[in-house]
């Protein structure tokens, strides 16, 4: 583990919450990626390696594959090994995920966390592994991520898989994390409650609206229309 402190840096690659909000734009988006970007801080802090932010403000590149590369080979630019990199938006990502990938790592292996849309919320590997052009042009932001990362990882070295995750990306995913309150913070649970509370409210308000409309149409037969007929 001495050797994986010493070689071994966090990448947290991640948008700012109100840049992730104008991308995911639900009803306190902005709040909760606050929130999950101070977390996955946290967490990086807890594993006792040490990590580095990359957001919009400090990424280099036009498209999501030029802009990964060139973080990932930022890291290894300041003389460590090997790397781990992160996201913001797996809100069930342990300190203990971030630990185990530096133990294997450390020991010249690769490691992988899938999601459960096909990409993956952790990537952990060594600086003999990374090929800068060939990252760059993988199929980002697809659900063949997992599958053309893992492919080439495997050519390389021995890859380790974690459990799966999910990634939180809309309203859908803010129900699903409610079903699981022992897998993600109180903090954040208290957020999607509300934003469910929300949306709940709002649907009602909206039906109520519909149905005083439909009423209002179909029950008020109004005055009775004259009808005139031209020879």
């Amino acid at each position: 583990m001495k050797k994986a402190n010493l070689n071994t840096a966090v990448l947290i690659f991640a948008h700012s919450s109100a840049k992730e909000a104008s991308k995911k734009p639900f009803y306190k988006s902005e709040a909760l990626f606050k929130i999950l970007n101070a977390e996955v801080e946290q967490k990086a802090k807890k594993s006792g390696l040490p990590y580095f932010v990359l957001d919009e403000n400090n990424q280099i590149g036009q498209t999501f594959g030029e802009r990964f590369a060139n973080a990932i080979q930022s890291i290894y630019n300041k003389g460590f090994e090997n790397l781990i990199a992160v996201g913001n938006d797996s809100p069930q990502l342990k300190v203990n995920h971030i630990i185990k990938a530096s133990k294997n790592v450390g020991n010249d292996k690769s490691v992988i966390g899938k999601n459960l849309d096909g990409g993956f919320y952790l990537l952990a590997i060594n600086k003999a592994q990374f090929n800068f052009h060939t990252f760059q042009l993988l199929s980002w932001q697809t659900n063949q991520i997992f599958n053309e990362v893992s492919s080439i990882l495997e050519t390389s070295s021995q890859l380790t898989q974690l459990s799966s995750l999910k990634d939180l990306n809309d309203k859908t995913d803010c129900k699903f994390f409610i079903n699981y309150i022992f897998s993600v913070s109180k903090k954040v649970l208290q957020l999607l409650s509300r934003l469910i509370n929300q949306i709940t409210n709002t649907i009602a308000f909206i039906s109520t609206q519909f149905k005083q409309i439909i009423t209002s149409v179909c029950f008020n037969k109004g005055s009775p229309l004259a009808i005139s007929f031209s020879a």
